[in-house]
């Protein structure tokens, strides 16, 4: 995976401490190639939206804790309206109380932080990052 990122920052001084916005690619070994912005700058921006050979899905609004709306190419994605934080806590306790291995391991936040260094490697750097497959 080949990740590029940009940071931009308007406002100095309100974001001082805190980025502003990041702009960054990922280019998949398959050849899929992801976009992605992440912004405080501008309120209401709540979406998610994904695009393939064979049509996209999306959710918006997409980081609430409640009222998410998905739909797809195809029509709307009609689920039960829930708090998924309190979802994932619930699975999680479930976890510790019987013994168990959670769904969503470790690794997987572990490869999430991994791309997340890069991306501040390739804003400190200006350059591409590869990471190692695997």
């Amino acid at each position: 995976m080949v990740i590029s990122a940009q940071e931009t920052k308007t406002d100095r001084k309100k974001f001082a401490e805190v980025d502003e916005t990041i702009a960054w690619t990922m280019k998949m070994p398959s050849g899929v190639t992801c976009s992605c912005t992440t912004t405080y700058a501008f309120n209401g921006i709540n979406r998610f939206k994904a695009f393939g050979e064979k049509g996209w899905f999306g959710l918006e609004p997409a980081y609430n804790y409640r009222g998410i709306k998905g739909a797809t190419s195809k029509g709307p994605i009609d689920r039960e309206n829930i708090d998924q934080f309190a979802v994932e806590m619930d699975a999680f306790a479930k976890c510790i109380l019987e013994d168990r291995d959670s769904t969503v391991p470790g690794e997987e936040g572990l490869r999430d932080l991994i791309c997340v260094e890069a991306i501040y490697e390739s804003i400190r750097t200006g350059r591409h990052v590869e990471l190692p497959r695997g």
